[in-house]
């Protein structure tokens, strides 16, 4: 029984890989492999793309979506539960990065000082996370940031600030930073 429920799993993921590629034309590439779970979503506008280098498992409720940017994975990546993951221009995700339930990651902001000649709706800039890093759970990483090598970014942090490779951080906003 066990391996039959395996293989209609398998089965599963595999046919909705298949419809997803279809109705996306193409704008989610996958290289190696992207495991995610049936209640994934993975969403690219016209303009955007999600790529995928090597494995990426991303766990239920997960929402990966390109809105006219790009999102890249370089592969070894584990991405928990619940987890939003949101590009209007850039997020590169590199090697061995691990991600806990709930976080977010959104590489733009409202524009909400909007005028009639600029009738932009978001400002962004791209956000990179660097090999090995592990991002706690309920993390919130906001446009402009790069996670440096082999950092560690505590649970409930909200980030808005580079962080430096090598670290734990607690608190990106006070820089409550510990070295390892």
């Amino acid at each position: 029984m066990e391996k039959i429920t395996r293989i209609f799993d398998i089965s599963i993921r595999l046919i909705r890989l298949i419809i997803i590629f279809i109705v996306s034309k193409g704008r989610i590439n996958m290289i190696k492999s992207l495991n995610v779970s049936i209640k994934t979503t993975l969403k690219a506008s016209k303009k955007g793309s999600i790529k995928s280098f090597g494995i990426v498992t991303a766990e239920t409720g997960t929402l990966i979506k390109s809105s006219n940017g790009e999102i890249v994975f370089e592969g070894n990546n584990y991405i928990n539960r619940n987890c939003t993951i949101v590009a209007h221009e850039k997020i590169y995700i590199k090697k061995n990065v691990t991600i806990g339930p709930n976080v977010c990651i959104f590489d733009h902001d409202h524009n909400f000082r909007k005028t009639k000649d600029n009738n932009n709706s978001f400002i962004s800039r791209p956000i990179e996370i660097q090999k090995n890093v592990w991002i706690g759970a309920n993390v919130v990483i906001l446009k402009g940031v790069t996670i440096g090598e082999n950092s560690i970014v505590a649970a409930g942090t909200v980030v808005t600030k580079d962080i430096p490779c090598n670290v734990v951080v607690k608190n990106s906003n006070n820089l409550n930073i510990y070295e390892i």
